[in-house]
């Protein structure tokens, strides 16, 4: 441990569990002295071990849907309120497919699952970002910044990726194990549709 995050003060979303991307960091950002505040919807708190997180952290929790600005807003305003100010950094590990949860396939897509999965996965981070910024939230010194997702992929701005404090990592969303294994039984799926087994014969 290096304390290289010692009076750092920040949000996180989307620790579940110990398997969650937002937890490990948690972990290893309270390894290194930060202190923050964990968030999660009321759904996700009653089926994962957020509170185990929050306990080894000693932090707290404050539940929010991240595709609520209500929610966003009292999130902020109670962090700003745990920390008597405004925080240094946010991690927002957010992402679910609906049409992947419901097992359809791509050529079966439902457009409701599929806006409500964009809201969820990409919208809210602009929400977030747009309600911390009116609330002035956020310290103004910017140390880093890191993305997986951009609206052109690959990313063509490049004075922002020559940036030195700019990290920026392939999307992996997709190599999660629930990810894999749903797009292995959607190809099959798609087999079983299109090809008949003699034609292997």
């Amino acid at each position: 441990m290096y304390n290289l995050l010692k009076g750092k003060k920040g949000l996180i979303f989307g620790a579940l569990n110990d398997k969650s991307l937002a937890w490990k960091v948690a972990e290893k950002a309270y390894e290194e002295g930060a202190e923050f505040v964990l968030t999660n919807t009321p759904v996700s708190m009653r089926f994962g071990e957020i509170n185990e997180l929050a306990a080894k952290c000693n932090t707290i929790v404050v539940p929010a849907d991240a595709t609520n600005v209500k929610d966003l807003e009292n999130l902020l305003d109670k962090t700003m309120e745990h920390f008597g100010g405004k925080i240094d950094f946010i991690l927002h590990s957010v992402a679910m497919s609906l049409n992947v949860r419901k097992g359809r396939n791509y050529d079966n897509l439902d457009y409701g699952y599929l806006n409500k999965t964009l809201d969820i996965s990409a919208i809210s981070f602009h929400k977030l970002l747009q309600a911390a910024k009116k609330k002035d939230a956020i310290n103004k010194q910017l140390a880093a910044a890191a993305l997986d997702v951009f609206a052109v992929e690959p990313p063509e701005d490049t004075e922002l990726l020559s940036l030195p404090n700019f990290l920026v990592t392939p999307h992996i969303g997709g190599s999660a194990e629930e990810a894999i294994i749903a797009m292995g039984r959607a190809a099959i799926s798609g087999l079983d549709d299109f090809v008949e087994p003699s034609n292997f014969e």
